[in-house]
């Protein structure tokens, strides 16, 4: 028989998803790459030091250089698009037609009034599974926050009196990285015709390793610099 008497409201059988995972802010970011990049720099000069197969460690250095240069990259593209979500950045256009939200995610954001949290877990489950480590779509998710790829290229490489232009030099720095990284994940560093180990230099992975920096460095500025406006 039916009764129209009403019933207490059912419990959200939505998982909370997004409890476990904190808020990131600038300082952690920066913290965070500083304090792995500088455990990168130590093992590096000590390791080379006292390896036999010099060329084995400057292979692990540049997987590991890669997986952090783009851990960076996502918890700062991530922050940018937390922030606009919440109102403290101006929204950009590629903010509203880029960004895809599944219906399961809006009726999740639903339950607890669409929070910063709700949408940090959304971002994290859309970006765990690609990387950012590739010129053009670097630049098209910073675009997504509002940062120009000339902006980074400017603050990270100009030098007064400099031949080579900056944002070639930001190109070129990403292009290295994935020309050292792919043949060591993807072929073990073997030539795929004669299946000898493609050489690789030391001078070369510091300079990337310069390069990388000035670029994580240059992307803290302008942030710190978006937050201040």
């Amino acid at each position: 028989m039916s009764t129209l008497d009403l019933q207490p409201r059912a419990e959200s059988k939505i998982p909370n998803r997004w409890s476990k995972r904190d808020l990131r802010n600038l300082e952690t970011i920066e913290n965070t790459w500083n304090e792995q990049f500088s455990i990168l720099q130590d093992s590096f000069q000590t390791l080379l030091k006292t390896a036999s197969e010099k060329e084995y460690v400057l292979r692990s250095q540049i997987s590991f250089l890669f997986s952090l240069f783009d851990f960076i990259l996502h918890e700062i593209v991530k922050l940018g698009l937390v922030n606009m979500f919440a109102g403290r950045w101006e929204k950009t256009p590629k903010y509203y037609k880029d960004l895809v939200i599944s219906i399961e995610e809006i009726e999740e954001g639903m339950e607890i009034q669409f929070s910063e949290e709700w949408f940090l877990a959304v971002l994290d489950r859309k970006y765990n599974t690609s990387s950012l480590c590739h010129f053009e779509k670097m630049c098209q998710q910073f675009g997504l926050i509002g940062i120009s790829k000339k902006e980074v290229a400017d603050e990270a490489f100009y030098k007064r009196g400099s031949q080579v232009k900056t944002e070639e030099q930001f190109r070129n720095t990403i292009i290295q990285l994935n020309d050292l990284r792919n043949p060591i994940v993807h072929q073990a560093s073997l030539h795929v015709y004669s299946l000898k180990a493609i050489p690789i230099q030391e001078k070369e992975v510091e300079d990337l390793m310069v390069n990388l920096n000035k670029i994580v460095c240059a992307l803290i500025v302008i942030i710190r610099r978006k937050m201040e406006e």
